[in-house]
C-alpha cells in the first residue's frame, strides 16, 4: 500500500498533538482530584464532629425517635451513604445505608459523652457522588477539548500546510523525474524553503555530475568494443596456455606414476607367468610320458585295483579344480597320517604324503572301502598323475585370469583415447582396477579393506585413474608401507563419494592449510606431489576434494556429482 509523506506527517502532527493534550489533561484532573478529595476528607472529619455534637442532646435524654430523624437526615444530604448510631442506653438506635462507601474517604467513627458520661457511638461512611460528578464534568470538558483541537489541526494541515507544502514538493518531484528520464541538462527552481531548497540543491548537483560522467562514458564506450576484443583475445590465448601447461602436468604426473608402478606390474606379469610356464611343463611330461602308459597299467590292475584306480581318477580330477583348496588340504598331512594309521592301513606315512600331493586328504572317507588291495600306495600314485594334470589346467586359467586383468587395468590407464572423453564411470570398479595395477606396492606389509558399494560419476576414465593411484600412492608412503588403508565408495544425496583412509601418523599440522593450494610444494615430502593435479581433475568434474588428518588417521575424500539415473557405468 503507497503512502503520502505529507498525508503521514499531518496524521503524525495530529496523533503527537493529541497525545500531549491528552497528558496535560489527565496531569489536571489528576491534580484537581487530589485537592478536592484531600478537602472532602478534612471536610468529613468536621462533618463528623458537628454530627457528634447534635446527637448529644436526644442521646442524653434517650430520645431516640430524635435520633433516627437525625440519622434519616444525613442519609438524605447526599454526602454520605451509610449511618450507624449507638445508643449505651438504647443500644443500636439507627443503621442504615443509601450506596457504596467510598474509594477516597474513609469511614469517620466518634464517641459521643457528656459531662464525662459517654452516651454512645457514631460511625459514618462518606459517597463519592459530589467527587465523581465534578471530575465527569471537567472530563466532559477535557474531551470537547481535545476533539476540538484535532479538529483544527486538521483542517490546518489539510487546508493550509499540505496544499503550500505540496506545492513545493511537487516542483522537486516534477524535476526529479525529468532527471530521472535523463534528461540531466534540467534544472529544478528553488523554492523559496530553505529546507526544501537544500535537497533541491544536491539534486542539481547530482544531475551536473551524471551529465559530466556520462559524457565522459560516452566517449570511453567508443573504444571499449575494440579493448574488450583484444582483451578477451589475450584471455582465451592465456586460458588455452594454461589448459595445455595444465594437460602437459598431468600427463607428466601420469607418466611418473606409471614410473612407480612399472616394478609392482613386471612382478604382477612375471608371477602367473612364470606358473603357467612351470604348469604347461608339467602337463607336457603328463601328456608324453605317463598318459600313453596308462591303457597298459590299467589293463594290468585286477578289477578291485581298477575299482580304485577309477575312484582315484574321479575324486582327482574333483578335487583339484581350485589350487587354492588344494594347498589347504595339504597342510592336514600330519593329521591325515595319524587318521590312516588309527584305520590299520599298511605304510600310513607313504599314503598320507601321496594323498596330501594329490589334494584327497578330506577324501578318505570315500577311498577307505577300496583300499586294502596290497598295492594302494602305487595305485593312488599312478593314477593321481590325471589329478595332477587337472590342477595344472587349473593354475594356467587362474593365472592367465590375473594377467589379463593386469594388462586389462593397464591399457584403460595408458588409453589416449579415453583422455578427455567424459563417460559414466563406474568409481567402484575403477578402484578395483587401480588395485590390480598397485598389487605389488600395496602388498608387503599394507592391510587393504575394502567397502566397495556401487557409485557411478561423469569423468575421464584415465584421469580418475590417476587420482586413485596419487591418493593411494600417498597413504601408502606416509604409512612407509606398513599399516592399513580402508578404501570406501558410494553414493549419498545425489553425490558420489571415495574415502582413502590410512593409520599413518598424519599430515604436518603446519602444511594442511596450504596442502591443496595450487602454489604448494612438497619438498619431496610424501604429502602435497600431485595433490594439484588431484583437485585440478576432480573441480573440473564439478567435485571436490578434501581431508581430516590426526596422528594415527588420515582420510582423503572426493566427492562428485553421481550420473543420473539411467546412465550407469560401463559392466
Amino acid at each position: 500500500m503507497s503512502k503520502s509523506f505529507l498525508g503521514e506527517y499531518s496524521r503524525l502532527n495530529i496523533v503527537i498533538s493529541s497525545l500531549l493534550i491528552i497528558i496535560v489533561q489527565l496531569l489536571s484532573v489528576t491534580l484537581i482530584a487530589s485537592f478536592a478529595i484531600r478537602e472532602l476528607r478534612q471536610s468529613s472529619s468536621v462533618s463528623a464532629d458537628e454530627i457528634s455534637s447534635i446527637l448529644i442532646e436526644p442521646l442524653y435524654n434517650i430520645d431516640d425517635r430524635q435520633t433516627a430523624r437525625i440519622g434519616e437526615a444525613l442519609l438524605y444530604s447526599g454526602r454520605i451513604s451509610r449511618v450507624t448510631i449507638l445508643s449505651t442506653a438504647s443500644g443500636l438506635v439507627f443503621s442504615r445505608s443509601v450506596g457504596n462507601a467510598s474509594f477516597w474517604i474513609p469511614e469517620e467513627s466518634r464517641k459521643i459523652s457528656f459531662r464525662g458520661i459517654e452516651l454512645g457511638s457514631l460511625q459514618i461512611e462518606f459517597s463519592d457522588k459530589v467527587l465523581n460528578g465534578m471530575l465527569g464534568g471537567f472530563l466532559l470538558v477535557t474531551l470537547l477539548m481535545i476533539v476540538s483541537i484535532i479538529l483544527a489541526t486538521y483542517l490546518a494541515n489539510r487546508y493550509f500546510f499540505r496544499k503550500r507544502a505540496a506545492l513545493a514538493f511537487n516542483q522537486l518531484f516534477q524535476g526529479i523525474q525529468s532527471i530521472g528520464s535523463g534528461d540531466y541538462s534540467a534544472r529544478i527552481e528553488f523554492s523559496g524553503y530553505t529546507d526544501i531548497d537544500a535537497v533541491i540543491e544536491t539534486v542539481n548537483d547530482i544531475a551536473v555530475k551524471i551529465e559530466a560522467s556520462n559524457r565522459e562514458l560516452m566517449d570511453a564506450n567508443n573504444t571499449l568494443e575494440t579493448r574488450v576484443r583484444l582483451r578477451t583475445s589475450e584471455l582465451e590465448a592465456a586460458m588455452t596456455e594454461q589448459k595445455f601447461l595444465q594437460n602437459r602436468l598431468i600427463e607428466a604426473e601420469k607418466m611418473t606414476a606409471l614410473g612407480q608402478l612399472s616394478a609392482g606390474i613386471a612382478h604382477e606379469l612375471n608371477t602367473p607367468l612364470g606358473a603357467i610356464t612351470t604348469a604347461a611343463g608339467t602337463l607336457t611330461e603328463f601328456l608324453e610320458g605317463e598318459l600313453p602308459m596308462m591303457a597298459d597299467y590299467t589293463a594290468s590292475l585286477s578289477p578291485r585295483e581298477k575299482t580304485l584306480h577309477n575312484e582315484v581318477m574321479r575324486l582327482g580330477l574333483e578335487c583339484n579344480r581350485n589350487p587354492a583348496k588344494t594347498a589347504e588340504a595339504r597342510e592336514r598331512l600330519y593329521e591325515l597320517t595319524a587318521e590312516l594309521e588309527a584305520r590299520g592301513l599298511e605304510r600310513p606315512a607313504d599314503l598320507a604324503e601321496t594323498l596330501s600331493y594329490l589334494g584327497l586328504g578330506e577324501k578318505v572317507d570315500d577311498l577307505v572301502p577300496f583300499l586294502g588291495t596290497g598295492k594302494d600306495a602305487e595305485i593312488i600314485q599312478t593314477s593321481g598323475e590325471t589329478a595332477i594334470a587337472r590342477r595344472m589346467t587349473a593354475i594356467v586359467a587362474e593365472s592367465a585370469k590375473k594377467a589379463t586383468g593386469v594388462v586389462a587395468a593397464l591399457k584403460a590407464y595408458l588409453s589416449p583415447a579415453a583422455e578427455d572423453e567424459s563417460v559414466p564411470i563406474r568409481i567402484d570398479r575403477d578402484i578395483e582396477s587401480v588395485l590390480a595395477l598397485m598389487r605389488n606396492m600395496l602388498t608387503d606389509g599394507i592391510v587393504t579393506k575394502l567397502e566397495l558399494l556401487p557409485a557411478t560419476a561423469i569423468g575421464s576414465p584415465t584421469r580418475f585413474t590417476q587420482v586413485w593411484i596419487t591418493l593411494l600412492r600417498i597413504a601408502a608412503q606416509s604409512m612407509r608401507f606398513s599399516g592399513t588403508i580402508k578404501i570406501r565408495t558410494g553414493e549419498w544425496n545425489k553425490y558420489a563419494f571415495v574415502e582413502i583412509e590410512d593409520d599413518g601418523p598424519g599430515i604436518p599440522a603446519e602444511t594442511q592449510d596450504s596442502l591443496l593450494k595450487p602454489d604448494h610444494s612438497s619438498n619431496g615430502q610424501a604429502f602435497g606431489s600431485g595433490l594439484d593435479s588431484c583437485r585440478q581433475i576432480i573441480q573440473s568434474c564439478g567435485g571436490a576434494i578434501t581431508f581430516e588428518s590426526n596422528p594415527g588417521k588420515t582420510v582423503f575424500t572426493v566427492t562428485l556429482p553421481a550420473a543420473q539415473h539411467g546412465a550407469p557405468g560401463p559392466d
